[in-house]
């Protein structure tokens, strides 16, 4: 199988880091692991300026939304990317 060369280069900089251990960790800890990863193979991360919790209350249910706003902009409405996740990566993100 042939990959993208970005998607390649994240690969193999993910092969070269040490991966965070979920096992006998705090959250603190494993976002702290994770964050060194990050640092350790060079891959972007991105500082921010506030994360809300807030919710979203359609007809019968109730979302739990974070809303998180990087550094650097300004009062402008930045556009919007919406994740849904159920398990996996929920540490790091």
């Amino acid at each position: 199988m042939t990959y993208d060369p970005d998607v390649a280069r994240l690969i193999e900089t993910m092969n070269r880091v040490p991966r965070a251990r979920f096992q006998g960790q705090t959250v603190e800890e494993t976002r702290e692991a994770y964050r060194l990863s990050c640092r350790i193979g060079g891959l972007p991360t991105v500082a921010m300026a506030s994360i809300r919790d807030r919710q979203a209350t359609p007809p019968r249910h109730v979302i739990a939304l974070r809303l998180y706003r990087p550094e650097g902009l300004d009062d402008t409405l930045p556009p919007a990317l919406i994740y849904f996740h159920g398990a996996g990566w929920a540490v790091a993100t």
